[in-house]
């Protein structure tokens, strides 16, 4: 675009010489000058005097002294018959002559007669050798040559090159190319995430069959992991020896952390549930709190241990076929009468425990173990044994069917259940199977249901034992307990407790008394 400007200019300029003009220029070309020639001879070919025979001679003159342009007009005088006896072959002479030292317009004729020809090779030469001299068309069809070859980056290349200068067709081949590798870009980030997805589940193949393989080696003796490997990576909490276990550990913090993981609750896993409204807006608002969420998220997702030390506490029970313990004869219930012992004597935390193993009573089980040399090594060192528990976060179950009935057990999800020696790290037992794992939606209505059929039952009994009176009895208030349904009187004992205040014997509690009329 920018040659073809230069050129209407020139002729422009030429329109306008006059005849003393050409007559200068053709005082300077008789010197010898090429320039003065060549300018000479296409003053008389466009100029304000046409004069073919002149413009033929001056013009030759400056092709033989190897000005391009004049080698280039004078083809254009063979081709458009301006010369005598001329003819094509001779103008295409002139055109390859030009071409051959740099003519950018000689270069684009030949480039395009060869390509009209199927001549591909030499045309795409010629349009390069155009290409480099920044010419738009040109490096448009080079590009589109190498786009054919699949050379699609330099394809690119040469098309913003020609879309800079403002060509119409290589902008949409660029923007099409653009698209293309944005589309194989996508496609590509879809290729590697499957095949990430699928070393992923050939991975968790894997490690699922060595668990299961390491689950048998466990079962039949050949391979039982130390306590150093069992609580690997996961978050751990030892207490005292020989102190009350779940009352130590209800007032940890690590049982605040658990707890608040089990809840969901981030303000009380980083201690900001204290504060005000106000600073806990702020606090959610900020930085802060995003990095905050995501180590809360991830510590969800984490493996806790909980080392439960036997000592002197635990009584002890052993079998031909296995052997029991109480840890304070705490037991753990699911309000749907399956009472299972809870081994780690936690007040709070419901421990899954299989209910098919066999019970000695209805408030304890036992664990099955048929090596009668593991039997003995668990009773000789019983005092220096613990109970490693590992688990991760469950959740919290919560059912209020009314203000007197409301039950709250933080549930967890087992992994696994060892007898481990304290002192040396050597796990003797695998008790894992005796867990089970919890399911926290059923566990969950089941806890409700039976909750609500808990309250019920008692709502029916009420009104079992509620006084019955005539239709058309008015419920007067009681001028004992003026309406509280209790009576202030002397401390005693009610049920085992001692209580300040009992129910009125006049209105049974409820507040107010029946009066017939007949």
């Amino acid at each position: 675009m920018r040659y073809i400007f230069s050129l209407l200019l020139f002729l422009v300029s030429m329109c306008a010489m006059s005849q003393s003009d050409i007559k200068d220029l053709e005082k300077k070309a008789k010197k010898g000058d090429v320039v003065a020639q060549r300018l000479t001879g296409i003053g008389y070919l466009e100029g304000y005097k046409v004069d073919n025979k002149k413009a033929f001679k001056w013009l030759s003159l400056a092709a033989e002294g190897g000005d391009a342009e004049a080698m280039y007009r004078l083809g254009n005088m063979y081709e458009d018959g301006k010369v005598k006896d001329g003819n094509s072959e001779m103008a295409w002479s002139w055109y390859v002559k030009a071409a051959n030292v740099g003519n950018v317009a000689s270069q684009m004729l030949l480039a395009n007669s060869l390509k009209e020809q199927n001549k591909m090779t030499e045309a795409k030469d010629w349009f390069f050798r155009a290409a480099i001299q920044d010419n738009a068309d040109a490096q448009y069809e080079y590009a589109m040559f190498l786009l054919s070859e699949n050379n699609e980056s330099e394809a690119k290349s040469w098309f913003r090159k020609a879309a800079n200068k403002g060509h119409e067709q290589a902008t949409r081949q660029h923007e099409l190319i653009l698209q293309h590798e944005k589309e194989v870009a996508e496609a590509e980030a879809r290729r590697l995430a499957l095949e990430a997805a699928r070393r992923d589940s050939i991975q968790r193949v894997q490690a699922e069959q060595q668990r299961r393989q390491d689950s048998i080696d466990i079962a039949i003796g050949r391979k039982l992991p130390p306590k150093r490997m069992l609580i690997d990576g996961c978050n751990t909490y030892t207490p005292p020896r020989n102190e009350f276990f779940s009352y130590d550990f209800e007032r940890s913090n690590y049982f605040t952390l658990f707890k608040a993981l089990c809840d969901n609750d981030v303000l009380a896993y980083y201690g900001k549930d204290k504060l005000d409204d106000l600073d806990k807006t702020v606090y959610k608002n900020s930085e802060q709190y995003k990095s905050d969420l995501a180590v809360f998220q991830k510590k969800k997702t984490e493996k806790y241990a909980l080392a439960y030390p036997f000592g002197s506490n635990a009584e002890w029970k052993f079998f031909a076929d296995g052997f029991s313990f109480e840890s304070w004869k705490h037991t753990t219930t699911d309000f749907a009468s399956n009472i299972r012992p809870n081994y780690m004597g936690f007040m709070s935390l419901l421990i899954p425990v299989l209910s098919s193993q066999t019970k000695l009573n209805d408030l304890q089980q036992y664990f099955k173990c048929t090596d009668l040399e593991k039997l003995q090594q668990v009773r000789s060192m019983k005092s220096d044994l613990e109970l490693l528990y590992i688990f991760k976060p469950g959740m919290t179950v919560t059912t209020i069917i009314n203000t007197y009935s409301t039950h709250y057990a933080y549930f967890t999800n087992p992994i696994g259940l060892y007898l481990v020696n304290r002192n040396t790290g050597e796990t003797i037992l695998d008790l894992s199977y005796c867990l089970r794992k919890t399911g926290f939606s059923n566990d969950k209505q089941r806890i409700e249901a039976a909750a609500k059929a808990d309250y019920k039952k008692r709502q029916q009994a009420q009104e079992r034992n509620k006084p019955k009176y005539h239709s058309t009895a008015k419920p007067v208030q009681c001028s004992v307990c003026l309406g509280r349904g209790v009576t202030v009187g002397s401390p005693e004992k009610i049920n085992g407790v001692w209580v300040s205040e009992k129910r009125c014997y006049f209105c049974n509690g409820r507040g107010y008394t029946m009066e017939h009329y007949y």
